[in-house]
């Protein structure tokens, strides 16, 4: 069973907790440790993420500066300002920088690591202030019984 980040092989009940984005990690448990499900298991640097957001903002912004400046030349009137292509691709602009502010939110969010079931930590990959790829493995997890 794959429930986002967690693969669960249910004959076994053994999860393999990975991570979801890149980045330096915060381990917060150990080989042996007892853990709850939804406990905070790791955390990933999230510096990068921030000065993205930060980006994003800034150009969703501007963008909508200029949305609402072609969208006042369009108008209503039979004589435009500016063209419907012009207007357009402003709308357009607009909706992709905060599409992209949302994903990064969401980044954001997915930079932690929770425990899917009780259980304990039975082995661990990569350790704090280890780099981490996208989607390789942190912890094993085996379920109590």
């Amino acid at each position: 069973i794959i429930e986002g980040r967690v693969k669960v092989d249910t004959a076994n009940r053994v999860g393999l907790v990975c991570t979801r984005w890149p980045g330096v990690l915060t381990l917060k448990g150990d080989e042996g440790e007892k853990v709850k499900k939804g406990q905070l298991l790791y955390t990933i640097n999230t510096a990068d993420i921030d000065a993205q957001i930060a980006e994003a903002e800034a150009k969703a912004k501007y963008a909508k500066i200029a949305y609402d400046r072609q969208k006042k030349l369009y108008g209503t009137a039979t004589e435009h300002a500016t063209s419907l292509y012009n207007y357009l691709k402003s709308k357009d602009d607009l909706n992709k920088q905060e599409a992209e502010v949302e994903k990064l939110k969401i980044q954001l969010k997915q930079s932690s690591g929770y425990a899917p079931f009780d259980g304990t930590v039975t082995k661990i990959y990569r350790y704090t202030g280890s780099g981490n790829g996208s989607g390789k493995p942190v912890m094993d997890i085996t379920a109590l019984q």
